[in-house]
């Protein structure tokens, strides 16, 4: 009782392109807030952690560089390569190494069907 609910938001311009996401959630050790910056090619993403990730995007390839607050076990500046299903939806994503990250698949309205990563 007297908890803040989590929420998200959007803004996108005139293009109806996003361009800014922030959410909050409510864990048990606190609050964890985060926001993305969406520029053409590049995301800035930060988090209440201290994690500082800049992601180039060029088609199907990213780049992950973290200025801060690297996750341990991951390499800095590395690639991730998506592949897409017929609807655009990103249905498998391998490292540089070509090791699944993560893969997912939906039913015909939508549904999620299997998800790994």
């Amino acid at each position: 009782e007297g908890a803040q609910d989590d929420w998200e938001y959007y803004r996108y311009d005139a293009r109806s392109q996003r361009v800014v996401k922030g959410s909050r959630r409510q864990t048990g050790s606190g609050t964890q807030t985060q926001r993305v910056v969406y520029l053409p090619g590049l995301e800035l993403r930060t988090k209440s952690s201290g994690e500082s990730l800049q992601t180039v995007v060029a088609g199907n390839v990213r780049l992950l560089h973290w200025e801060s607050g690297k996750p341990e076990g991951l390499n800095n500046d590395g690639l991730r390569y998506s592949y897409d299903n017929l609807t655009g939806n990103c249905g498998l994503e391998v490292d540089e190494d070509g090791c699944i990250i993560s893969a997912e698949e939906y039913y015909p309205y939508g549904g999620t069907s299997l998800w790994t990563g």
